[in-house]
Order: structure tokens, then sequence, then C-alpha cells
């Protein structure tokens, strides 16, 4: 019931670049985008996380190579952490697509001329670091090209029951994940924002209706809060962007929680 936490501990890492050591790829909203996801998941001690650990940020400067791999072991190696917890790793900035299907997100000193492998952060790095944990893992990409990482071939598989990694892409391998500085955020943070506080951020004619309360407040698990977040980036976006899932492991993502559904919300003016 929605007054029990259904897991322990909620271990949450975003992991943002919007300035780069090469300033022809600075984005303009990633940095925004793990600011609003931290505050958002701090929320959520209480109604099913008895607490939720204090969200690392990593952002611009701080988002390098070494740092980020380095946080994503500290993650996996906590000796506190077991199968009653859940952790979430958001990456928000540029990815690409290597040749062989590797997909490479680009860390803030990100250098193109010595290469992809060199200085991007391969995907399967991150996926084999990750695997080794023994909880289940959200992972949310809003990067371009994010939809390689749902491939089969790229989700190390768990043996143990109840822990693996679930992966949700902001687009299509051959797509672009869309960001609008109107909006302050990338498609996918933005409706997975808006998903979690059950509150329209963006003031537009939206068809898709936000999670509703019923008699009394709810969980929303992952499948309803899934299903919300894609039909939301499909109108955000005009169809230009399409997420994706996968997932690795015996993971039961439809007992995982998101969030807690009360009154719907619209966002204060201004």
């Amino acid at each position: 019931k929605a007054g029990s936490p259904l897991h322990s501990l909620a271990h949450v890492k975003f992991i943002t670049t919007t300035l780069y050591h090469k300033p022809k790829y600075n984005l303009s909203c990633a940095a925004e985008d793990a600011r609003k996801l931290a505050d958002a998941f701090q929320q959520h001690t209480g109604p099913f996380f008895a607490e939720v650990v204090s969200p690392q940020v990593l952002t611009d400067e701080r988002a390098t190579k070494r740092e980020i791999l380095n946080q994503l072991e500290q993650l996996r190696d906590k000796s506190d952490l077991g199968a009653d917890d859940f952790a979430i790793v958001t990456f928000a900035g540029h990815s690409e697509k290597e040749r062989n299907q590797d997909l490479f997100f680009l860390p803030y000193d990100y250098d193109p001329g010595t290469g992809l492998r060199n200085a991007g952060l391969s995907w399967y790095d991150i996926a084999a670091i990750l695997g080794g944990m023994r909880c289940p893992v959200l992972v949310v990409m809003d990067t371009c090209h994010s939809g390689e990482a749902t491939r089969i071939s790229a989700l190390p598989q768990s043996n143990q029951e109840g822990a693996g990694i679930l992966v949700m892409a902001a687009c299509l391998t051959k797509e672009k994940a869309v960001e609008d500085a109107s909006w302050r955020h990338g498609a996918l943070t933005l409706a997975i924002l808006e998903g979690l506080t059950n509150r329209r951020l963006v003031q537009d004619k939206s068809a898709v209706r936000l999670p509703r309360e019923e008699k009394k407040p709810r969980i929303l698990f992952f499948p309803d809060f899934y299903a919300y977040v894609t039909a939301r980036v499909d109108e955000l976006t005009r169809l230009r962007q399409a997420v994706t899932m996968n997932r690795s492991g015996n993971l039961p993502e439809g007992r995982l929680p998101l969030t807690v559904v009360r009154a719907a919300r619209s966002a204060p003016p201004g």
C-alpha cells in the first residue's frame, strides 16, 4: 500500500553534460535535467522508499570519463546494497553510435581528435558495471541514438533473481533526442518529470492525460509510468523520436514503483 515502503533505499545518480571541453558540443538543458530529476526523486522518501540516499549529480566539468566510471563503480560496490534496494542512473547529453553498434556517451572532456573509443564512454562499459549490482537498476538515457543501449546483445544478463538493468532510452538508434529551450528540458526528461510530479510542466493542449488520483493516492509502477512517458514524448516531439526500453536479468518491472499518484496539478505561471 502507498504508506508502506516497497524498497529500503533508492540510490540515485544523475550524469549530464551541458558544457563541454569543446564548446561546439554545448547543450542548453542537460544540467537542468539533472537538478530537477534529483529534486523530484528526493521527494519520494516515505511513500515507498524508506530512504532516498542523497542523489549524486555530476554535471559539466565534473562529468569527465574517469569520474563517471568512478561514480558508477562506487555505486556497484556499496556494501549495504541488496536485493531490496533500487538504483536509478540517468544520462543526459550527447551520445554517438559507432559502426560496430556500440553507443558512446560523450563526457565533458570528450575530444573527437582521439576517437570515440578513447574519449567516449562505451555503453558496454556502463552496462558491465551496472550489471554487477545486486538490485534492480533503472537507467534513463536522454541522449541521441540511445535506443542502441536497448539491444539484447547490449544488456548483460544477471543470474540473481530480482536484479538486472531496465533501460529507458529517449529514441531509436537512428533518431536524435529533442530538447527545447522553452521546455528547459529534453523531451524524455520533461515527460519523466511530469509523470513523477503528476504536474503539467508545459502549458500546451495535451491530449495525453496525466495519471489521475482515484479514491485515494496510489503507487504508479513502471509499466503505467512508461506508458505515460512514451505517449507524452510522442506528443511533445510530434513523432520525431520514439521512447523505447528493454531489460536484462530476472527483473519484475511491474513491481518497480516510480511515484505516488495524487491530484493532478499544473505548473505555476511563469
